[in-house]
């Protein structure tokens, strides 16, 4: 028999496991059928009698590529994919469906989820066990449903976590050369330009200004690239992505540093920096970011740029370490901080397009690095009337010069980079 104060610990035990265990029982993902009624988020066309269009069910589920997402993992291509790597059903296979759907453990699945819904509500907006009936109760505060496990994405660093888990990749998730060798897409993400590709459920209407703020384009680029820039440096310090098996993870690197036309002769046009034929770190988000720097917080981008020189060297020979804590230190107790305090305004918008328009003149970009300019330059278009209308059309160049990221001719980036900032210098 158990003496009183062995009862009384297991008694304080049990009590302390009680509560987490029966939040976890109670945490479900309940699946998007239970938000596709008519009444809540299935209407065919929006409502204006509420402050939510009440159409986003319909939305994602006819015009956005999320739904698809599982779908996807039948097809042909995703079969011979899943061949290479001796995966025999893509579409039940744990390393595809971590971003493929909405993935969670069986335990934690209400009866009307299914992964053949592809990348659901909840992959965003949380486990809805909770919060379903508290979210559409009159006097429930935005703060209440968020503590019962809705997502608070209305904060841009955690919006582009979210998305980033997915599209870079994390511990859990990665998109290695492995699965890039085997016909994977290879991942890119810019917070602002794939917010505005997938078809809007919301209205950037005046109620949302109320409760979330406004929209700003160059400032939800800035934070992204601030976070992704942040992400690879985790992915370059983690044993994990880094390594894992083989040294260096040719994912790290940018796509050209190996795959480019032998047949341009571009060692006669194009500035290696005295690195011809050496690897190069995909850091193309903080290399946009010490560009940026420079019009906002000229020591900063001076500490960025010469962390990255050392970085480049040092991780050649296998190391490296202390200079990529002093890089993401840096990006998240002093960048972060300093692109979110900003204040938008034209003329701070056009200092900034023609900084970053001048750095895309130098010709030794790799496609990721012309990608993320092109994106900033029009996210910061985008964020102006000014700048739209006297440069808009000009971007057009740019886009042409990268519609082929396989065929991609670094000359003609260039050409087109240059002659937008002889427009900005006339």
């Amino acid at each position: 028999m158990l003496q009183l104060p062995y009862l009384i610990a297991l008694l304080s035990l049990l009590l302390t496991l009680a509560p987490s265990r029966i939040n976890a029982e109670e945490t479900k993902y309940l699946g998007v059928a239970t938000c596709a009624s008519s009444s809540c988020h299935g209407a065919t066309s929006p409502r204006k009698t509420t402050n939510v269009l009440q159409n986003e069910f319909s939305t994602w589920h006819r015009h956005g590529q999320h739904s698809k997402a599982w779908k996807v993992l039948l097809e042909d291509d995703a079969q011979k994919i899943a061949k290479h790597l001796d995966i025999q059903h893509p579409e039940r296979e744990p390393l595809c469906l971590e971003c493929h759907t909405t993935y969670v453990p069986q335990g934690m699945h209400g009866e009307k989820f299914t992964y053949e819904d592809g990348v659901g509500c909840e992959s965003c907006h949380g486990a809805a066990s909770k919060w379903i009936r508290s979210h559409v109760e009159a006097g429930t505060t935005h703060a209440e449903n968020v503590n019962q496990g809705l997502k608070d994405l209305t904060d841009l660093k955690a919006r582009s976590q979210l998305c980033l888990s997915c599209h870079y990749g994390t511990e859990d998730k990665i998109v290695n050369h492995r699965l890039i060798g085997a016909g994977h897409p290879r991942l890119t993400f810019e917070l602002d330009t794939f917010s505005m590709i997938q078809p809007q459920h919301w209205e950037l209407d005046e109620d949302y200004k109320e409760r979330k703020g406004d929209y700003v384009a160059a400032k939800a680029w800035l934070i992204g690239q601030t976070i992704l820039g942040s992400e690879q440096l985790k992915a370059l310090s983690s044993p994990i992505r880094s390594k894992n098996g083989i040294w260096p993870e040719l994912s790290l690197f940018t796509c050209e540093s190996c795959h480019h036309s032998l047949k341009e002769d571009r060692w006669k046009f194009r500035d290696f920096g005295q690195r011809a034929g050496e690897l190069r770190l995909n850091v193309s988000s903080l290399t946009l970011i010490s560009t940026v720097l420079r019009v906002i917080d000229q020591d900063a981008a001076t500490h960025v740029d010469a962390l990255l020189e050392t970085l480049h060297e040092e991780y050649k020979a296998g190391s490296g370490e202390n200079t990529l804590k002093q890089l993401q230190t840096l990006m998240i107790e002093r960048v972060l901080k300093k692109v979110n305090a900003i204040e938008y305004n034209d003329e701070l918008l056009e200092k900034l397009f023609r900084e970053v328009t001048h750095f895309s003149t130098r010709p030794h970009f790799q496609y990721e690095e012309a990608e993320q300019i092109l994106m900033g330059l029009s996210s910061l278009v985008a964020s102006s009337k000014r700048l739209e209308r006297q440069y808009g059309e000009s971007l057009e160049d740019l886009y042409t010069a990268l519609q082929d990221d396989e065929a991609h001719n670094a000359e003609a980036f260039t050409k087109a980079a240059s002659k937008l900032y002889r427009e900005l210098s006339d």
